[in-house]
């Protein structure tokens, strides 16, 4: 390269490196003619703002609607631009309107102060995404919204109880934890004898008993029989059905991942679940989560996740499941998920579980005395326990980068400081959050900004469930007419709702493995979760699982053999009769009545119909009589009228067929 050449290419460099202030300044000075760039409006998410109509005047005596949007109490516009959407309020819009030129003939100006007066006190924040407290009407429809959610579906008593004590009272007591010695008892027994109760003769069952001095000696099944039975008849409803949410979408793991030697792991489970569920701290959850041998260990292979050769299965789901969850909560309502709004990415989950590494596993065979099968021979078992190693090759020492140039960007050296890492981010209120508003609120009514809002109740009350808990039984968001029957009951809901609103006795004398089989045919195994994301309430709503619903619901209230009605065997066939006919004048009565305990709302036809098929006898062409046969019809019925005499046998088919029809209602399926 010439010399010539070079000089000239130095110039040019020392030109871009030296502009003097005068070329700067020139080229900040905006072009004649060009239109500031706009500050009116603001980014939001679709979900953000909801529409309320306006009579905008047009006339002396004309008016016409029209659809303003408004982002909390704040009328505006939206528009949709390359970045998203923009909020642009009437306010800011006058404002920029009067900044202009002649703005007093402004077309736009006119336009936006009409909208701006038509709106005044228009935009209050809906009912549907409010956490105030709800203040109107508290009657039975009320108390069974309250009790579906809240506590697996209230009994005529309790939803009369309810109304006397009000929306308050109901709450507190709901939340208020009472003794429940005598049940936990039973369902511990269950754990060494999967059939404790006695057979219809009366004679105990004593089968499957266990060595109480080796803690993995266990009834597998009976583990989930007296979970079920537990569910059934705690005095606690709402703590375990606090449970299940945690299980279901918070703590999930099955008991299945552990083998003889871990069987203890199984009971650790369910307790770690009903102290987060009765206790209702939530950072303690956590941490028990952690060094959880089953959740952690087992289930998400923290046992595989040494510092020389890292498993990333647990950190992954540590933060997906289990705390901030994948995305932002403006990504996970709005479904674009993409890499803005990711909580973390490969490099953080890899650091976590560098973090996480050193899980450490320890067995030995052990010989317990001679058990219950008194056989005369020692029982042998391997039995294994799980900690923490902090020491290489296990654990990965040194420091950990995670959520690097972010606000939450932190330093961590072991599970601790994930822990507190964790526990200071603010998008786990945040995740929390949505889940609950999904599970109790309503799911397709939702913003991001409601569910900040339940986060700041999350945050202010120290993730303690309880006190949470309180303000959304309590929210105007629960009680509002949009979100009613917005939520679909999971089947272990239907089972044990259905139990428990109608006192119907569970059929033969081994009741809770026929619940256990009920559930199973819906596909929620209680305990035993198809995946780590637990169950899929929509495709539980499937149509497969609808019929299998109607194919349980069929089996209970049709059992002839002798049941159990508090600990007494009696005669399945005059239950149902001796049960709901007293006190009823009609045929339509027994209708309102059940409808009444199931907490729906019947139509004008479907009342009619039901009515009709208790009035009527239905019967084959083939049997006999058949002169009510409309021509061509093999399915033939006369009327014989309605006696309802708890008396008369007949009448036991009539009134389990009423409730088998409500209960199969979509209404019913439907919280």
């Amino acid at each position: 390269m010439s010399s010539k050449i070079l000089s000239v290419l130095v110039a040019l460099g020392l030109l871009f490196l030296f502009t003097d202030d005068g070329f700067a300044a020139k080229k900040k000075k905006k072009k004649k003619g060009a239109k500031p760039k706009s500050s009116v409006g603001q980014l939001i998410s679709p979900n953000d703002v909801f529409t309320v109509r306006v009579d905008l005047k047009t006339g002396k005596k004309k008016s016409k609607g029209q659809d303003i949007f408004c982002l909390d109490i704040t009328p505006g516009l939206t528009q949709q631009t390359t970045k998203g959407l923009l909020f642009k309020s009437f306010n800011k819009l006058i404002k920029a309107e009067k900044k202009k030129k002649n703005s007093r003939s402004s077309a736009k100006l006119i336009k936006y102060t009409k909208l701006m007066r038509a709106a005044k006190g228009k935009c209050l924040k809906p009912d549907f995404l409010s956490l105030e407290r709800h203040r109107g009407s508290f009657g039975e429809k009320e108390a069974h919204i309250l009790y579906n959610r809240f506590a697996f579906g209230g009994s005529p008593a309790q939803i009369q109880a309810a109304v006397r004590a009000g929306l308050d009272g109901t709450v507190r007591s709901l939340t208020s934890p009472v003794p429940e010695d005598d049940v936990l008892a039973v369902e511990r027994d269950f754990r060494c004898v999967g059939h404790r109760y006695v057979n219809s003769q009366g004679q105990p069952v004593t089968d499957n008993q266990c060595n109480l001095a080796n803690r993995n000696d266990l009834y597998g099944d009976g583990i989930r029989y007296g979970l079920l039975r537990t569910l059934l008849f705690s005095p606690n409803p709402f703590f375990y059905k606090l449970f299940m949410f945690l299980h279901d979408e918070r703590a999930t793991a099955s008991v299945s991942a552990a083998d003889s030697s871990y069987n203890y792991t199984r009971i650790d489970y369910i307790e770690m679940l009903r102290r987060a569920a009765f206790s209702g701290d939530y950072r303690q959850l956590l941490r028990e989560l952690i060094s959880s041998p089953l959740v952690n260990f087992l289930y998400l292979d923290g046992g595989n996740n040494l510092g020389s050769r890292p498993n990333e299965n647990w950190a992954r789901e540590w933060w997906e499941l289990f705390s901030i969850g994948p995305t932002s909560i403006d990504g996970l309502i709005s479904g674009r998920i993409s890499p803005e709004t990711a909580n973390y990415n490969d490099f953080d989950i890899a650091q976590a579980a560098l973090a996480f590494s050193g899980p450490t596993e320890y067995c030995e065979y052990l010989t317990f005395p001679d058990g219950p099968d008194q056989n005369s021979e020692p029982d042998q078992w391997w039995d294994c326990a799980v900690g923490f190693f902090p020491f290489p090759p296990g654990h990965a020492v040194g420091p950990k980068t995670i959520f690097g140039g972010s606000r939450y960007q932190s330093t961590v050296y072991n599970y601790n400081d994930m822990l507190a890492a964790t526990l200071a981010d603010e998008r786990l209120a945040e995740s929390l959050a949505l889940d609950i508003w999904n599970e109790f609120i309503c799911k397709e009514n939702i913003t991001p900004r409601a569910v900040r809002e339940l986060a700041k109740v999350i945050r202010d009350n120290n993730y303690n469930l309880t006190q949470v808990m309180r303000v959304v039984m309590s929210s105007k968001a629960v009680y509002a007419e949009r979100n009613r029957n917005c939520l679909i009951k999971h089947p272990v809901e239907l089972l044990v709702g259905f139990l428990r609103q109608t006192g119907v006795p569970l059929r033969g004398n081994t009741p809770y493995k026929s619940m256990s089989t009920y559930l199973s045919d819906m596909d929620q195994n209680v305990l035993l979760p198809p995946s780590v994301f637990g169950w899929n309430e929509k495709r539980l709503a499937g149509e497969a699982y609808i019929l299998e619903w109607r194919n349980s619901l069929i089996s209970l209230v049709n059992a002839d053999e002798q049941v159990q009605v508090n600990g007494q065997w009696r005669d399945a066939g005059r239950f149902f009769r001796e049960t709901y006919l007293p006190g009823v004048s009609d045929e339509r009565g027994l209708v309102n009545k059940v409808s009444s305990i199931l907490g729906i709302t019947l139509n004008a036809s479907q009342v009619d119909s039901l009515s009709h098929y208790l009035r009527h006898n239905y019967f084959y062409r083939s049997s006999g009589a058949h002169s009510s046969c409309s021509n061509g019809l093999n399915e033939c019925f006369n009327e014989v009228g309605f006696d309802p005499s708890p008396g008369i046998q007949a009448n036991e088919t009539k009134v389990r067929g009423v409730f088998a029809a409500q209960a199969m209602l979509p209404e019913y399926r439907m919280k």
